[in-house]
């Protein structure tokens, strides 16, 4: 058997993980495993709360606490495009501090600073220049990730960022598409946008709208408490145009649905006016969601309809083996999106 290797997501609704074996020709899908993240209150520590849920489920699974890496998200994860001068990978790493005062909206001195070249794309108008993307998250974030991992027993092997492990699994399922492709993964909290061109992210950005901005529409408009809010979105999704004689409350959990979205739609719709005029004209010609959110019912073609481009659902699973007994086809079909993140974290083993 292979090295194995564990990819640990610590969502605000849900904490996962997946446990992937390394072989020469590819992956096998081992163990996987969620569960719900627990909600805060004023009576409890919510880091041991999170640290106990993960040792729960890493024992409930028994999975190996030798190999995780895990990754950190959201409004602490700055990560851009940048051109520097055409240097070593050890000279960036003496000059990385400089370049990237000019992008991180934070002291440096607050923030841990990484990099990746893209080599093959040194810029032919400008041969002394090359692209790198530059990776600034918040030493608070990460040291409060930390503290949580290791009162949970678990020493990370590596901490990613979780829109970089979602390029790398989209990249390992879809090695022919990866031009004008836009990566949307509709989170609980937050929605990742990540554009590739010509193979590479151009552009990532995070979004403070996701599924519990939906929900909390439905708990103010149907004046109903979270959980009935919740199973009501599930339950109902957006309309089809298909679909027959509905009931009112279907129409009225679709109307507020559709309000609450508009602004991300939006948001969305303007990433894609940036790429195209940072790109001599290029378009999007793909929408791949993931995250639990991309499941509501007709969430794909609402999308499809109001940004007028094709919408696929993204299955981390399609390159990766796994035994059929126990891992049912339909089930990581259906369930694969919310695991996206958590898959492409354990692939950097």
């Amino acid at each position: 058997m292979g090295k194995v290797s564990v990819g640990l997501e610590v969502g605000t609704d849900s904490i996962k993980a997946v446990e992937l074996v390394h072989r020469r020709r590819g992956y096998k899908l081992r163990k996987l495993a969620r569960v719900k993240t627990p909600l805060a209150n004023a009576n409890s520590n919510m880091q041991e709360v999170i640290a106990e849920a993960i040792k729960g489920l890493f024992d409930k699974y028994k999975i190996s606490t030798k190999q995780v890496i895990s990754g950190v998200g959201g409004d602490s994860v700055i990560i851009r495009k940048i051109k520097t001068p055409l240097m070593t990978e050890k000279e960036l790493k003496g000059a990385i501090r400089w370049e990237a005062e000019e992008y991180i909206p934070y002291p440096i001195d607050q923030v841990s600073l990484g990099f990746y070249i893209l080599k093959e794309e040194l810029l032919p108008r400008e041969e002394k220049k090359m692209s790198v993307i530059l990776v600034g998250v918040k030493k608070e974030v990460i040291n409060t990730h930390l503290q949580i991992l290791q009162r949970a027993g678990i020493s990370p092997q590596v901490i990613d960022v979780n829109p970089l492990a979602l390029f790398n699994i989209y990249e390992l399922s879809n090695p022919g598409e990866m031009d004008g492709i836009a990566l949307v993964e509709i989170g609980h909290s937050t929605t990742t946008i990540i554009l590739l061109n010509k193979g590479n992210p151009f552009l990532i950005r995070s979004i403070n709208i996701g599924g519990s901005q939906l929900t909390q529409a439905i708990v103010k408009e149907l004046n109903v408490n979270y959980t009935a809010a919740e199973e009501m979105k599930r339950r109902y999704g957006l309309l089809s145009l298909s679909e027959g004689e509905v009931d009112e409350k279907k129409i009225k959990v679709d109307q507020i649905i559709k309000k609450s979205i508009a602004d991300l739609v939006e948001e969305i719709a303007r990433s894609f006016e940036y790429y195209s005029s940072q790109t001599e004209g290029a378009k999007v010609k793909k929408i791949v969601l993931s995250g639990g959110t991309s499941s509501l019912k007709n969430m794909d073609n609402f999308l499809a309809s109001e940004l007028g481009l094709p919408v696929g659902i993204f299955n981390p699973f399609d390159n990766i083996v796994y035994n059929s007994r126990a891992f049912k086809p339909e089930y990581l079909a259906q369930e694969g999106p919310i695991f996206s993140i958590a898959v492409g974290l354990a692939l950097r083993g």
